[in-house]
């Protein structure tokens, strides 16, 4: 599904790609191009069969997921540019692709909706900071995006925002739904280096190459944290 969604994504953003200088699958020929359309049909069909053979809450979920795709990006809709639901959009698919990892269990957890919105709130980070890396393209595209309405700086307190959400969702997990301690502080660890790298980008958030580097360590920062709760559930006898 998400091979599909960025797939879908590099074709009916060329434009803003080009003017942004990112390589996408426009910048190959017209034969290789209706390729890339067939992939990302293909992609788009196999998930949907591979959920449904889970059970039926995972296969509606990855539909719920593929709708929010094709809306995010269609050209007709276009949700990706508008502002505040451009980001909510993207984390909303992260939300419902944790929650896929929950339903496919056959079983519902509140740990599984803790998981799904850390999953969430990392899109409030890796999507502002994205905004302010493109902030040339989607300015001549005429998209609202965080750092364009609200400037730079509060783009970035959001993102700082978020990480405290992320910060404070641990200590919940901690405090009443079981998981070990250890695990909660292996997570505010990891918000606390997502935190260090905001700092630092935040000095200089004009340095494309920095950004990248940025969003792409806090990216790995993702699975940190699902290890975390994971690591707090399986040792949640031993800290107790």
């Amino acid at each position: 599904m998400a091979l599909a969604t960025y797939l879908y994504n590099d074709i009916t953003d060329y434009q803003i790609d080009k003017i942004n200088n990112r390589r996408s699958a426009h910048e190959l020929d017209n034969i290789k191009h209706r390729i890339t359309i067939c992939y990302t049909i293909a992609f788009f069909v196999i998930a949907t069969i591979l959920a449904f053979s889970i059970n039926i809450a995972t296969g509606i979920a990855s539909l719920i997921f593929s709708g929010l795709a094709i809306a995010y990006s269609n050209p007709r809709i276009q949700l990706k540019n508008m502002f505040i639901i451009k980001t909510t959009v993207t984390g909303g698919g992260a939300f419902i692709t944790s929650m896929m990892g929950c339903l496919s269990s056959g079983t519902f957890s509140h740990l599984g909706i803790i998981s799904s919105l850390i999953a969430f709130l990392f899109y409030f980070i890796l999507g502002p900071l994205g905004d302010i890396s493109d902030l040339k393209g989607d300015g001549k595209a005429g998209r609202r995006t965080f750092p364009i309405v609200l400037g730079i700086k509060k783009t970035l307190i959001i993102t700082i925002a978020a990480s405290f959400i992320i910060t404070s969702l641990f200590f919940i997990s901690d405090m009443y739904l079981g998981i070990s301690i250890a695990g909660a502080v292996f997570g505010i660890i990891v918000t606390m280096f997502i935190l260090s790298r905001i700092y630092k980008i935040s000095k200089h958030p004009e340095n494309k190459l920095e950004l990248n580097k940025c969003r792409r360590s806090i990216r790995y920062c993702i699975f940190a944290c699902q290890i975390s709760l994971l690591s707090g559930v399986l040792t949640a006898g031993i800290f107790s």
